[in-house]
């Protein structure tokens, strides 16, 4: 996290979601087909899906096991 300047407004650059487990390769090709770029996560991020939306807003999915 880090802190809006004196002069700057707080602003909101990335989240993360947290979903069921999901079909990787099938997500990322719908996110694709809607302009989305997948971004490589960090291996210290764990198992995530990131993606850049075409606003630029950076958006981490993350399947967890029910």
């Amino acid at each position: 996290m880090r802190e809006a300047s004196a002069s700057g407004k707080p602003t909101i650059s990335s989240f993360c979601v947290r979903t069921r487990a999901f079909d990787r390769a099938g997500v990322s090709k719908k996110l694709e087909a809607l302009g989305a770029q997948i971004v490589r996560a960090d291996k210290a991020d764990g198992d995530v899906l990131r993606f850049r939306s075409p606003m630029g807003l950076t958006v981490d999915l993350k399947g967890v096991k029910s």
